[in-house]
């Protein structure tokens, strides 16, 4: 199969079992070969629609702090990163 845009619909159904194409996306997902492309637009849209919690903006630091062996982050959010962890068995050290 040819390269596969990815929109909102179809992450936010995947993601939510009650979302009335759950079943129809999540069984199409398994037909696509990865990778799947999309942008941050419809991630943000879908991180919107779903009210992920960790939101969007935090899921992509912690992330990339996993990718990077990054342990030190400049928020003002500590409750949320004090949860988080840029790796196993490791926390975040908050600035300031």
């Amino acid at each position: 199969m040819n390269r596969v845009l990815v929109d909102t619909g179809p992450l936010v159904a995947i993601l939510s079992p009650r979302d009335q194409f759950h079943e129809t996306c999540t069984r199409a997902l398994k037909d696509l070969a990865p990778p799947l492309y999309t942008s941050w637009p419809v991630l943000t849209e879908a991180a919107w629609l779903l009210r992920l919690k960790p939101q969007l903006a935090d899921a992509t630091l912690v992330r990339l702090a996993h990718r990077e062996k990054i342990e030190t982050v400049f928020t003002v959010d500590h409750r949320n990163f004090r949860i988080y962890r840029p790796a196993a068995n490791k926390t975040f050290r908050i600035v300031p």
